[in-house]
């Protein structure tokens, strides 16, 4: 099978869904967390310790409550999760030709299973309603 060449139509689609993937990894961490992320003002302390703290949640400035969990209510963590999303497949696409033609292969079968849902759709409606 012969990988297709990415088209803008491509990046536009791919950086949307990664989008929508940032918006759901970000209420997921906010609202499955059964212990909390920082454990202490120490930002040391809470790397070593803590499984869920990292050094990129200290170096971007990622916001907890008061008890030490991820913030779900924090435009800031929103942003951070979805740009954060939208930048690795930017990144994958832009300067992994393999991976960039994958991800345009998967797309163009997506559209068209679209196209063919929407086109049977159409057909069902004229169908009951025009003929």
């Amino acid at each position: 099978m012969e990988l297709p060449e990415i088209g803008y139509i491509h990046y536009a689609a791919a950086l949307v869904i990664s989008a929508v993937i940032g918006f759901v990894a970000h209420i997921l961490r906010g609202s499955i967390n059964l212990y909390p992320d920082k454990l202490s003002d120490s930002a040391i302390l809470n790397i070593t310790v803590s499984d869920d703290y990292s050094v990129s949640d200290h170096w971007f400035g990622v916001e907890f409550d008061a008890y030490g969990f991820y913030e779900l209510y924090s435009m800031k963590n929103l942003k951070l999760s979805v740009y954060g999303c939208m930048f690795a497949c930017f990144v994958l696409m832009a300067f992994d030709a393999a991976t960039g033609s994958t991800i345009a292969l998967l797309l163009n079968i997506m559209f068209e299973h679209i196209g063919n849902y929407l086109d049977h759709s159409f057909a069902i409606i004229e169908a009951k309603y025009f003929s």
